[in-house]
């Protein structure tokens, strides 16, 4: 199941405390995967878990984690709810869509395609990324990208712009959002299967 994750921080505008919605998923009924950029935030106090019913839960502890892969792993107590198998690599044309929860919009369905594989660097060290059509904004790291089978091929990470022209530190004319994604190979070795 697709779960929304929200890191509890005070307001520094306002004396209220506040969630940062991102999003997740479920492999097993108490553990949840998002990117780890969403857990390693140190002025989030605390992390919950919301699954499609309304019932909430605390993350208990991080099972697994790589800065490098940009992914996490949480243990939460039993959920009662279905997880989402893992699937095969998707080639380069293939169909798969995104649930995630861009700015709040909480279970968005967006549908594309596998739109290349190629390598980036993240925290300065060179790692394997897949980027696809289906849209995805701020929210929807974490959420799971899947194949037509429903099952978890890669997981939404980053957005990147490519402006025609940069003046200044001015951008001006949008041409082409990238969207990022963590390829399942990277989740399969960080949890071992």
């Amino acid at each position: 199941a697709v779960v929304v994750i929200g890191g509890v921080y005070k307001c520094d505008k306002c004396p209220r405390w506040h969630i940062a919605p991102a999003s997740g998923f479920l492999i097993a009924e108490d553990l949840v995967v998002t990117n780890y950029h969403v857990v390693s935030n140190p002025e989030r106090s605390g992390l919950a878990v919301r699954v499609f019913d309304g019932g909430m839960f605390m993350v208990e502890d991080v099972v697994a984690s790589s800065k490098k892969y940009d992914l996490a792993v949480l243990r939460l107590p039993k959920t009662g709810v279905k997880p989402i198998a893992l699937g095969p690599s998707v080639p380069v044309g293939g169909k798969v869509c995104l649930i995630s929860h861009p700015d709040s919009k909480f279970y968005t369905l967006s549908e594309g395609r596998v739109a290349r594989y190629f390598m980036m660097r993240r925290n300065r060290k060179p790692v394997s990324a897949m980027a696809i059509t289906a849209d995805f904004g701020k929210g929807s790291s974490g959420g799971p990208v899947l194949n037509e089978q429903g099952q978890v091929v890669g997981v939404a990470a980053s957005t990147e712009s490519l402006y025609y022209t940069e003046k200044e530190g001015v951008q001006n004319n949008l041409q082409m959002v990238f969207k990022n994604c963590v390829p399942i190979s990277q989740l399969r070795e960080l949890i071992g299967g």
